[in-house]
């Protein structure tokens, strides 16, 4: 069956509406309505594959996708990468680990806040969490789902 094509989307205008229609979707599934670091961070890396997809499609089919490869797309992609967006208590995100860590240090003999002045005790533990960003950002994984963005050997 033969479809009509719509009016090609320039790059811009089809990245833009899909990330708002890839975003309400991801607020519309989240009872608390804001998106977390973690969120925009799966998004930055949604809008890289909208744009790959984009470039893709112009050069399979020798034109830019329309309003009906947009939709098709964001819903396809909304239903594939859902699991990814889903909040679990078991993912670990930097805030957690960071307060993990210092309530960990916390609890160290060594560190009673007695046995500190309490300017020195506050700097210890404001180095702790500086530590501990840093070493989770350096050791956190990519993303879930969206493996298809690291750079690999052909």
């Amino acid at each position: 069956m033969l479809t009509k094509l719509g009016t090609e989307l320039e790059k811009d205008v089809y990245i833009t509406r899909y990330m708002s229609n890839f975003t309400r979707l991801v607020l519309m599934s989240d009872k608390e309505k804001e998106l977390t670091a973690r969120e925009e961070h799966l998004l930055a890396c949604e809008k890289e594959l909208c744009a790959l997809f984009y470039e893709q499609f112009k050069k399979q089919h020798g034109r830019a996708p329309d309003e009906e490869t947009l939709d098709e797309q964001v819903k396809k992609n909304f239903i594939e990468r859902a699991p990814v967006f889903a909040r679990a208590p078991m993912v670990m995100d930097e805030a957690n680990f960071i307060q993990s860590h210092v309530d960990r240090v916390k609890r160290l003999r060594e560190m009673r806040m007695e046995d500190y002045l309490p300017d020195s005790y506050y700097h210890i533990l404001e180095r702790e969490e500086q530590v501990a960003g840093k070493y989770f950002r350096k050791h956190d994984d990519y993303p879930l789902g969206y493996e298809q963005l690291m750079i690999v050997d052909p």
